[in-house]
């Protein structure tokens, strides 16, 4: 979005000052490029020099550096170029999830055009061949050439959008992220105020400079502030949606978009016609997407989210779940996110584990059950989708067990005295020591004090009723 931000500055503006069909001699060309440079340098100003900005104008200059030493304008080389001036310093800003999207969506846009360019030249070359040499003769233009300008833009920023989204797909699925279904549509209906609330906000920033035009100011904030409620309210509408958040296992995403990339690239090289690529793109996606599906049916995730110090257990089974919570609101947050990561719509059960809570938990439920409010030496067994529950009240805190086919979770909250040790496969750790559990692995968030350095811990788990599980 940075970088549609400073394409605008740097284009729209300069070409009301600097029309684009006055550059006829290389002076021009660099004047226009010093002031691209120059528009791009406000602009980090005005926005704070944040990073993402800070790419953005990086890439411009180095596009406005190559046209003051004759280089032929290229968008990848000033791309590479700026990026590895960004990494020269902290090598480490490669795995910033900011500056991933940042180029992939730029990656994307620039193939977007390409494939614009390609389109129009393929259109103008059967253009001229039907032609022939008879040009007297009436003949129809190709069906792009004949859409009204609008259409055309629309076509273009459909075309741009598909690209750039497809580009920031693997970032968001390799990065955990959810990926929405609806993006594309959104980002076609929205392009449109992109301009308007850049200049807007540039505008409200210089006017407010000077006092006496504090009404012009009024106005300009009035309708900026219009534009930006009317795209959260898009934006808020547009999640409630179905699909609007979709979640993909990383791995075999990761495989999936491979593939995709891997038919694209093919596709380009064997000059295949759109016609036949496009649908064999999508049905290629779309029978590795619900390939995934049907092998994710089943399965079981349990997941510790929160902090360390108290972390959350949320087990979830296709689009149900069994919540252990711990925590603050804080921790409220991330399970509700780890739900939605996972597409539950139901939550069967939330066990509220905490002996001393603050503030309650809103989690909505079929059924909740707090701990603290449990007489001493009471037991409880619940069988959910996901899981059996069984939650034993002690006097200075609680046990829960977790039965998943034949496999068994434990985890304490504060301190549980029992006639002999529990034995159990897993333990759910806590900063506590479990000196009443006996298990074989480990559930954690973090390595805690009473662990041994080579005790090996995961903080997410997949597995199967019937066998087979894997971690992470």
């Amino acid at each position: 979005m940075c970088c549609m931000h400073v394409s605008i500055l740097c284009g729209d503006i300069l070409s009301v000052l600097l029309p684009y069909r006055w550059e006829q001699s290389y002076r021009r060309r660099r004047r226009r490029a010093v002031g691209k440079s120059l528009l791009a340098l406000v602009l980090m100003g005005v926005t704070g020099f944040t990073p993402s900005v800070r790419r953005a104008a990086v890439a411009v200059w180095v596009s406005a550096l190559g046209v003051w030493v004759w280089g032929p304008p290229d968008a990848l080389t000033s791309l590479a170029a700026a990026g590895i001036l960004m990494t020269a310093v902290n090598s480490y800003a490669v795995w910033d999830i900011g500056f991933e999207l940042s180029f992939a969506a730029v990656v994307g846009t620039v193939a977007g055009n390409a494939c614009i360019r390609r389109m129009r030249d393929a259109h103008d070359r059967r253009f001229w061949i039907k032609a022939g040499e008879n040009l007297q003769k009436p003949i129809r233009r190709p069906w792009f050439n004949r859409l009204p300008e609008r259409l055309q833009g629309l076509a273009e920023s459909a075309c741009i959008a598909a690209c750039a989204s497809a580009a920031t797909f693997p970032v968001l699925v390799l990065r955990g992220l959810s990926v929405s279904a609806w993006a594309v549509v959104s980002s076609i209906a929205v392009l449109w105020m992109v301009q308007p609330l850049l200049l807007l906000g540039l505008a409200v920033a210089f006017v407010g400079l000077v006092p006496w035009l504090a009404p012009v100011h009024g106005v300009l904030s009035r309708a900026a502030d219009l534009l930006t409620g009317l795209l959260n309210g898009w934006a808020v509408w547009l999640s409630t949606k179905p699909g609007g958040s979709i979640y993909f296992d990383t791995a075999y995403a990761a495989l999936v978009c491979l593939l995709l990339c891997g038919l694209g690239v093919l596709a380009f090289r064997w000059r295949v016609r759109l016609r036949v690529a496009v649908p064999g793109i999508l049905l290629a996606a779309a029978v590795g997407i619900g390939l995934g599906n049907a092998l994710s049916r089943d399965v079981v995730h349990i997941d510790l989210v929160g902090s360390a110090q108290a972390p959350a257990v949320v087990v979830a089974q296709n689009d149900r779940a069994v919540v252990l919570f711990r925590g603050s609101s804080a921790a409220q947050r991330a399970v509700e996110n780890q739900l939605a990561r996972r597409g539950v719509r139901t939550v069967e059960l939330v066990v509220d584990l905490r002996m001393n809570a603050k503030t309650a938990c809103t989690l909505p439920a079929q059924q909740g059950i707090r701990a603290e409010r449990l007489p001493v030496n009471a037991s409880r067994k619940l069988r959910c989708t996901p899981a059996v529950v069984e939650l034993l009240r002690t006097r200075e805190g609680c046990l829960v067990r977790l039965s998943i086919g034949n496999r068994q979770f434990v985890t304490l909250s504060g301190k549980a005295e029992l006639a002999q040790p529990l034995q159990t496969e897993w333990l759910v750790a806590t900063p506590k020591e479990p000196e009443t559990v006996q298990y074989q692995k480990l559930l954690a968030l973090r390595s805690y004090s009473w662990m041994t350095p080579e005790t090996q811990y995961t903080a997410s788990l997949s597995l199967r009723r019937t066998g087979g599980e894997r971690l992470g």
